[in-house]
């Protein structure tokens, strides 16, 4: 993803990417610690 830092109007949209991966393993942690806690 070289592409995304070509220029600053990229900077916000590398950071929204990052948020949303952030976010996204944070809800597959409390997803799979939930599964497990219920086992």
């Amino acid at each position: 993803m070289f592409y995304l830092n070509m220029s600053n109007r990229n900077h916000g949209v590398r950071s929204i990417i990052q948020k949303v991966c952030y976010y996204n393993l944070a809800w597959k942690n409390d997803f799979f610690t939930n599964c497990l806690v219920q086992k």
